[in-house]
Formats: C-alpha cells, sequence, structure tokens
C-alpha cells in the first residue's frame, strides 16, 4: 500500500492534512476553537462511521486518528468544519451535511415518543374527569400534509420549513461570490408555486452546463444523497421548471419514467426532466 498526504478543505479558518496508509490515517486539525469538541467520520454511501472523538486543545489544534473505510470529515459542535478535497469534495461535503441532519431528526424524532410514552402513562394514572356540561369530545386524528410534488418527482423526505432551513454555512459557488439574498423578485404560475419555498435560504450550485437556470439542493427520496431543483425564468417570471437526480447512466437510482440522463461537473451525472411551468 502506499503512503498518502491529503488536505482537508475547511471553512472559518480551519485547515489541516491527512497521512498514512490502508486504512490507518493521521488526520491533524488547526484553526478550531480551542476546546470544542470534535469528531472525526468515515463517509461511505451516504452513510457516516466515527472514527474518533477528541476536544481541542487551547491552541485550537487536533490530532485523531481513522481506521474505517471512506472520505474522512470532521465536525465541531456538531457542524461540519473540515472534508477531503479532490474528487468528489463538493459532494462529500453535503453527504456529510445530510447524514448529520438526518441523525438530529432520528434523535428529536427518538426524545419526541419518548416523551409521549412518559405522557401516555402518566394520562392512564392520573384519569381526566369528565365536564359537568357533558362527556369529553373524542379528539380529532391529525390530517396528512397535502403532497405538492408531482407523480413523476421522487418522494421528497421532507416539507419547505421556515424552522428548518439548510445550514448557514453552505459552500458558495467558486468565483460567484453571489450572496443567499440575491434572489429576484420573480412571479410564480400556479404550477409551480409549490416549489418556491425550496429557493428561500439555500446557496445555488451548477450541477451541469445550463445557461440561465438556477438550481439548489432539496431533499429527496431515500437512497439518493439529494435532488437538484431548478428553475429558468424569463421576464421576471418562471417559465420552466426541473428536477435532477445525481446516478449513473446505466440506470436511474429510482424509478423515474420520464427522465433523461446528462453528464454533469466534477465527474458527476444526473437523471433530468424539465416541465413547463405554465402552458
Amino acid at each position: 500500500m502506499e503512503f498518502s498526504y491529503r488536505l482537508l478543505r475547511g471553512r472559518e479558518g480551519v485547515t489541516g492534512h491527512i497521512r498514512g496508509m490502508g486504512h490507518e490515517y493521521r488526520v491533524s486539525v488547526r484553526g478550531l476553537t480551542p476546546e470544542t469538541d470534535c469528531a472525526l467520520y468515515a463517509l461511505r454511501d451516504g452513510q457516516a462511521a466515527l472514527c474518533c472523538r477528541q476536544k481541542a486543545d487551547r491552541e485550537g489544534q487536533a490530532v485523531l486518528s481513522a481506521a474505517q473505510p471512506g472520505r474522512l470529515f470532521l465536525t465541531a459542535d456538531g457542524r461540519v468544519v473540515a472534508w477531503e478535497t479532490g474528487l468528489g469534495a463538493e459532494e462529500t461535503y453535503w453527504q456529510a451535511c445530510q447524514w448529520l441532519q438526518n441523525e438530529a431528526a432520528k434523535h428529536q424524532e427518538k426524545k419526541t415518543q419518548q416523551r409521549a410514552t412518559v405522557q401516555a402513562g402518566a394520562a392512564i394514572e392520573r384519569p381526566t374527569p369528565a365536564p359537568a356540561d357533558g362527556p369529553v369530545p373524542p379528539p380529532q386524528d391529525n390530517q396528512e400534509p397535502s403532497e405538492p410534488w408531482r407523480d413523476h418527482v421522487p418522494q421528497m423526505a421532507e416539507q419547505p420549513a421556515a424552522e428548518a432551513p439548510d445550514p448557514p454555512y453552505a459552500l458558495r459557488p467558486a468565483g460567484t461570490g453571489e450572496p443567499v439574498d440575491a434572489l429576484p423578485a420573480l412571479q410564480w404560475p400556479a404550477a409551480a408555486r409549490d416549489l418556491r419555498g425550496f429557493f428561500r435560504g439555500r446557496m445555488p450550485f451548477a450541477p451541469f452546463r445550463a445557461p440561465g437556470w438556477r438550481f439548489v439542493r432539496a431533499p429527496s427520496a431515500p437512497g439518493v444523497a439529494y435532488c437538484a431543483l431548478g428553475y429558468w425564468a424569463r421576464d421576471a417570471r418562471v417559465r420552466k421548471t426541473a428536477w435532477a437526480v445525481p446516478g449513473m447512466p446505466q440506470r436511474p437510482p429510482v424509478p423515474l419514467p420520464g427522465y433523461r440522463y446528462r453528464p454533469g461537473n466534477q465527474g458527476m451525472g444526473y437523471w433530468v426532466i424539465e416541465r413547463e411551468a405554465e402552458k
């Protein structure tokens, strides 16, 4: 096995490198907040395995070890602060962010279920007396939210919500410097209005060459890292929308009737479908 030396790409002044061979690596990082809790993970097939935990020293430095297969990334206080460079570095960052969000959602769901179990047990021990003017009416079942996505679009794992935006430390496309709040004042036809919320607070990126289109990453079906959602506007009005799912040219990652394969940037490929926002 060859000895390798690879750099880490970081944010907020964090820098570092990886040295080692096989799956035995030593990761050195600097620029961290002193005494912050760090965790090193190995990302593989959209899932991450914990390699090592450590607290940064007073100088903001940390040395961690890894013995897991996969692309390495580092978190500090639950945020991705450094990840491997090279081919697929941006995908490593985004998959790491999505994995962390999914794990946080699972943890929150578990806490909610535990709280509900405790409350249910307390309700059994302390029966609620009926009011003097009549029995208590039965509770109404919660209605499921309507699904705004069309049948030919992969099922989304979440709805756009103000309380769960993408992390503010998302990668900025190289050389653009375009701020998040630089969205034009667009008119959204009724056929595309449900998609408007997915473009708020998300950094644009270019999955492939598409002049005039604006794409963002949106949640996608299980097993797919993300769905690239885009629109094309003219005269301040959205005219077309598109969905692009990353995948291999042989076949799409999930059944996608009507989608066509298109080579993308950074060695990626996408299964794409376009739809007229208005006739």
